[in-house]
């Protein structure tokens, strides 16, 4: 990876030249072939398009290794900055994948779903898979006839990843998590951020309404990274929203995807039968 061979500036530099390539992909796309061709299949073109990059440099992080390890395995973080974003993304790409097989039922779609989770599964990223395995059985519950056959076909893939999985979510004591974060002596990443978000509740509370504001996190952290003396991030968007901007901005945060999520559901129930149907209630899920 850029990180073992250019350092840590050269891991930036080249994920940075990586995502400037994707916005450019995502501005000729969306931008110009859109407003032309007056349908959505130009967005999702570029979505195809513009997962290749990361799908390949994840698999090559499997050659060159990573900084990031779980039970003595690899993590791959592709071109992303941590396996846990990758993961997040690849979620997103899953679902995707899954509306143009209920919509197209192709070969591509297949790919991509196939490549995607043998991606999440060597991620070792537990939120991902959580978010993964509640979206999932949300969006084919709703629009797939074969509610058995969708419900074998995930069991079969929970049993396929667990001897890879298995390490990494038995590795947490889940009732020794908040002993754990309380005395400060932590010995897996789930105990470490419930004490990093322990700390920055604190914080909050002195400045609940408004909060320290924007992108403070690291400063007032007192959790901090030996190498650049650095706060932790805090690893949960509603705990960081909390402490930047308060309640105030918690309260539009929560807002903002209430009416994102109001409007994609009405959006699927209005292109029902559709293929914009489908992308609608997968973006929702």
């Amino acid at each position: 990876t850029a990180y073992g061979r250019l350092g840590a500036e050269g891991n930036v530099a080249l994920r940075e030249i990586v995502r400037l390539l994707m916005l450019l992909i995502w501005y000729i796309f969306l931008y110009d072939k859109a407003p032309k061709s007056q349908t959505a299949e130009p967005f999702l073109r570029a979505v195809l398009i513009a997962c290749a990059i990361p799908l390949v440099v994840g698999f090559g992080d499997l050659i060159t290794g990573t900084k990031f390890d779980a039970e003595g395995a690899t993590r791959i973080s592709s071109t992303f900055v941590n396996p846990n974003s990758y993961g997040t993304y690849l979620v997103f790409l899953i679902m995707f994948a899954f509306a143009r097989i209920s919509t197209r039922n192709d070969w591509i779609g297949r790919l991509v779903l196939c490549l995607s989770l043998a991606s999440l599964v060597l991620t070792y990223s537990r939120g991902a898979w959580i978010a993964l395995m509640v979206a999932a059985p949300l969006y084919w519950v709703y629009v797939s006839k074969h509610r058995l056959k969708v419900g074998a076909f995930f069991i079969f893939v929970m049993l396929l990843a667990y001897p890879i999985l298995a390490p990494r979510l038995t590795a947490v004591d889940y009732g020794d998590v908040i002993v754990e974060a309380q005395t400060g002596m932590t010995s897996n990443s789930f105990s470490f951020r419930v004490m990093i978000w322990k700390e920055l509740i604190k914080l909050w509370s002195q400045n609940p309404i408004l909060g320290w504001g924007l992108a403070t996190t690291p400063t007032i952290n007192p959790i901090r990274v030996i190498q650049d003396n650095r706060g932790f991030a805090a690893h949960n968007d509603a705990v960081r929203h909390l402490v930047e901007t308060g309640l105030i901005g918690l309260l539009c945060y929560l807002n903002l995807l209430r009416v994102l999520g109001l409007n994609l559901f009405r959006l699927s129930k209005r292109f029902a039968g559709t293929y914009l149907g489908s992308y609608a209630l997968a973006a929702f899920a």
